[in-house]
Parts: structure tokens; C-alpha cells; sequence
């Protein structure tokens, strides 16, 4: 028959879904755009230390990088936990080294003490640093007394007194050889005085730090860049 069109039907019951295509486009680029937006990966790389970096890893849509940056300032090797006075010699040109050593370390702790900004759930590791810190400090100003004076260094910390460490401290008086009595100094002393003090102190709150880093999807990795 001219001027008639035949058009198949759908079979019984089905339904016809009529769909243009820009509308499609349109709605598979919003959820691609959406995807990308709710997770916007970031890497950044934090040096710490003589040679040390954190490598981290975070959702910039989650958290900023200037709150990563923060944070990542009390991680067990970074920024606070690194800073430290070490014996550098114990003729007197390592005076002006330990010195400023100890002026840096006493500005670190001034700037910890202050820190307020920093969320609840790492207030047990602010805590540690902050003992950790004058610790260290009290072990430096004991290496430049004995540097400066040849003066023994103490063995009381705190009002505790480790007997083994006061042994030490009396061969360090004792000793007329300042080589052999810097070597003991630098050796023994400093290790009785370590161990007695974490074994008071105890370790860096790993499980806390852990659980803060995985509750704001941040991932972290310490590496050197003496190992690349």
C-alpha cells in the first residue's frame, strides 16, 4: 500500500527508553568530573634531618596540604622528633658547634610548647616529644659542660639517679686522659643514660600516630636520601 509505513512493535510489555545523546554525554562527563574531584591524590616530600624525607601521600579534598604539611611535624623522624644534640668532638673547637646546637634545640622546644593548633587525637604524641625533647637537651648541655669545663657529667635527671649511669659518670671524673674520658663520655654514658631514660619514657606513640594517619587518609613513608 503506497504512503503506509510499517513499524515493528516492541514486544508485549516491554518499555521503550528513549535517551538523546547529548543528555548521556552530559551525564557521563558529571561523573567523571565527580570521581576526580572526590579524590584528588596529592604527594608531597618533607625533608627531615641531615638526609631523611617523609613521602606522603594524601587526599587533598579530605585535608589541606598546609594541615598535612603541619602534622606531618610530629611524625616520629620529622621536624620535632629529629632535632637532637649530638658530641661533636670534645676539643674546643667543637664549643661553637654544640653551642649553637643547643640554641637551635632550645628554640625547637619553644616553638613545641606553643603549638596549639594541632587536632586532640595527637595531643599523647605532642606530650612524648615534648619530654623527649628536654631530655635531649639535658644530655646536650651535659656534653658541653664536659666540653667546656671537663666537668663529669651529671647522673641525676629529674630527680632520678640510675646508679649504673653514676658509675660511669665517676670514671668520666676520675679519668686524666680527656681523649679516654671524652670516648666514655660519648660512649658509655650516653648509652646507660639512653636506655635508663626509654625505659622510663617508653617509645614514640606509633599506634596513635598510626591511627590519626589512617582516620584522615593520609599514608606516610620515611626513606633517606643516602639509600636512593
Amino acid at each position: 500500500m503506497s504512503g503506509i509505513a510499517l513499524r515493528q512493535l516492541p514486544p508485549r510489555g516491554a518499555t521503550i527508553l528513549t535517551v538523546r545523546k547529548g543528555t548521556l554525554l552530559g551525564a557521563v562527563f558529571v561523573l567523571v568530573a565527580t570521581s576526580v574531584i572526590a579524590a584528588q591524590q596529592v604527594a608531597i616530600r618533607i625533608p627531615f634531618g641531615v638526609d631523611g624525607f617523609d613521602s606522603v601521600t594524601f587526599d587533598k579534598s579530605r585535608v589541606s596540604v598546609n594541615d598535612v604539611k603541619h602534622w606531618m611535624k610530629f611524625a616520629e623522624w620529622n621536624y620535632y622528633g629529629s632535632s637532637g644534640i649530638s658530641l661533636s668532638g670534645c676539643d674546643q673547637t667543637a664549643t661553637a658547634r654544640m653551642t649553637k646546637s643547643l640554641e637551635q634545640g632550645r628554640r625547637v622546644i619553644d616553638r613545641l610548647n606553643r603549638e596549639t593548633d594541632y587536632p586532640s587525637e595527637l595531643s599523647p604524641v605532642v606530650t612524648y616529644l615534648k619530654h623527649l625533647l628536654l631530655f635531649r637537651l639535658w644530655m646536650g648541655e651535659q656534653y658541653l659542660a664536659f666540653v667546656k669545663t671537663r666537668n663529669a657529667p651529671e647522673s641525676v635527671y629529674q630527680d632520678i639517679d640510675e646508679t649504673a649511669c653514676r658509675v660511669i659518670a665517676e670514671r668520666i671524673r676520675n679519668e686524666p686522659d680527656t681523649e679516654k674520658a671524652c670516648q666514655l663520655l660519648g660512649n658509655e654514658w650516653t648509652n646507660c643514660t639512653l636506655k635508663y631514660e626509654f625505659s622510663q619514657l617508653g617509645d614514640y606513640p606509633k599506634a596513635q600516630w598510626k591511627a590519626f594517619l589512617d582516620a584522615n587518609g593520609i599514608q606516610e613513608r620515611v626513606t633517606s636520601t643516602t639509600n636512593e
